[in-house]
């Protein structure tokens, strides 16, 4: 079962845009992710993660733990950083402190991760 999803309304709208953008059916990871999201009214909670967050998180199968900033593609080129539009990126958009999902890994097969931490983007 799939964690569920919360988006700031800004989010939503830049990502609906960035999917308008490159085409439909690009994207179906970023595209079923957005369609079960729950729209926050308000600000995000601190633990939330949202774009140009810093998130930490572990593949659960091996505990390798990595450190990324989920961002949009115009700045996937700088180091640390993960795309939006990256299967990854998708799967973390999002998710609280705490949660797992199972997403597809390059190469094929599902491969379990879980978010650690989230520093939100002020403060990254």
């Amino acid at each position: 079962m799939l964690p569920p999803i919360y988006l700031t309304a800004q989010d939503a709208d830049r990502l609906d845009n960035l999917l308008a953008s490159q085409g439909p059916g690009r994207h179906p990871e970023l595209e079923a992710e957005l369609a079960r999201a729950e729209i926050l009214k308000g600000p995000a909670p601190a633990d939330l993660v949202v774009m140009n967050a810093k998130v930490q998180f572990r593949i659960v199968a091996t505990g390798e733990q990595f450190s990324r900033t989920l961002v949009f593609p115009k700045d996937a080129g700088q180091a640390g950083s993960l795309s939006i539009l990256a299967p990854l990126g998708s799967a973390l958009i999002g998710l609280k402190v705490g949660d797992s999902i199972q997403w597809p890994k390059p190469g094929g097969g599902l491969t379990q991760v879980s978010l650690d931490a989230v520093t939100p983007p002020s403060q990254s």
